[in-house]
């Protein structure tokens, strides 16, 4: 039997390809198993098959596996459905209309947050110049004054809490206002004019604090601007009714910013020219496996609680199996949609990598001399563009004749 059985897997092997065992027949296989044993929770047929495994001879392996084959073949072409249901371009009006406005929000959030990101930012830079200003005419002022040995020492213990108070706030991540900064400014010049000058390594070390202060409070305006710019471009201008269609959406508006292309235009014709041993073909086979895998686990995990809630909630003696499915099937399902719009994310790099060297392919293989710059080459594509569409251009292509 197991003879018999890997030269049929091999068989099957030689004839389909590797993202299919894992895009397409692994989710079948898996979602396979787990049926099996909730149906062995309520069926006395479907448990004896489960209890056959421990037996040398499983009669229905064999079976089991081409059933499994053959499932999972006639669903692979069925995930570019999915995938235009997940990304929103075969979805209803009706349930397009009432997803877009959330995604549309979700964009005016992302541009508000980049916006305070980038004030916040400028702020901090305004204290910076501010403080170097004040605090270094404050040192070269002469005279400088000096009161009584007790005014000074007061000034420069305030400063010293007004620091320590700044660097605390900062550390802790609590906001910190224009006010606040200037007044602690204004405690270490007042501590600066009101000492004799054998006591200006004490406020020097202070002022040093105060400056890394202002140093972190930069560091940190520009990591939450470049998280919030991040976030705002995974939401693109035109934004779509779902997470998958923003991600399918950045990535078409890379090629007609940076080029001028239509990328349902553009892409084929990439992918026509890259070969088949080339790396990059083999990264983007299993960038694509693997969203044919999230999109139809998710898939499965909707039809599988959709078929065994209510069964179980009809046959099953016990709420466990029941509760299990209706807490760990969406779980499941969300964390599987998630893993769709990051391998979305991850395939449109490549995608984006892949057009950038192979394009110059493309234009020669339909005999087009590669252009010197930039915007010329986006005028060429361009008028391809417009003629694909049959929208018809003024600019003419000069074709160059392959070598005899």
């Amino acid at each position: 039997m197991p003879g018999i059985f890997g030269q049929v897997l091999s068989t099957f092997k030689s004839i389909l390809s590797g993202a299919f065992w894992f895009g397409a027949f692994l989710p079948v296989a898996v979602f396979g198993a787990i049926n099996l044993l909730l149906a062995a929770q309520v069926s006395s047929a479907a448990n004896e098959l489960l209890n056959q495994i421990g037996i040398e001879k499983w009669t229905w392996l064999i079976p089991a596996v081409l059933g499994l084959i053959v499932t999972a073949y006639v669903l692979g072409p069925m995930v570019g459905l999915f995938r235009a249901l997940f990304d929103g371009q075969r979805l209803p009006d009706w349930l397009f209309t009432r997803l877009l406005p959330f995604h549309v929000v979700q964009r005016d959030r992302a541009d508000s947050a980049l916006f305070a990101a980038n004030r916040w930012k400028e702020l901090v830079s305004a204290w910076q110049r501010r403080a170097e200003i004040n605090l270094g005419a404050a040192k070269v002022t002469q005279p400088r004054p000096i009161p009584g040995a007790g005014d000074g020492q007061k000034l420069v213990a305030d400063a010293n809490r007004r620091v320590i108070r700044l660097q605390q706030r900062a550390q802790t991540g609590i906001s910190i206002n224009t006010d606040e900064v200037f007044r602690v400014e204004t405690a270490l010049v007042d501590a600066r004019r009101s000492i004799p000058a054998d006591a200006d390594p004490i406020v020097d070390g202070l002022e040093r604090t105060f400056f890394q202060v202002l140093a972190d409070l930069a560091i940190m305006a520009r990591s939450h601007e470049a998280r919030r710019l991040n976030r705002k471009r995974r939401l693109p201008p035109q934004v779509q009714a779902t997470s998958t269609g923003n991600a399918r959406q950045y990535l078409e508006n890379y090629a007609k910013n940076v080029y001028d292309a239509d990328f349902a235009f553009l892409w084929p014709r990439v992918q026509a020219v890259i070969g088949e041993t080339d790396a990059m073909a083999k990264r983007i086979e299993a960038a694509r496996s693997l969203a044919d895998f999230a999109i139809l686990s998710v898939v499965l995990t909707i039809i599988t609680m959709l078929i065994w809630l209510p069964v179980l909630a009809l046959l099953d003696t016990t709420p466990w199996r029941f509760l299990a499915v209706g807490i760990f099937g969406p779980v499941i399902g969300w964390l599987f949609f998630h893993l769709v719009v990051e391998s979305q994310d991850s395939f449109g790099e490549l995608a984006r990598i892949a057009i950038d060297r192979f394009r110059f392919e493309v234009l020669k293989s339909m005999h087009i001399k590669p252009p010197l710059t930039l915007s010329a080459e986006r005028q060429i594509w361009k008028t391809l563009c417009e003629a694909a569409l049959n929208e018809g251009g003024d600019i003419d292509i000069a074709w160059t004749l392959p070598p005899q």
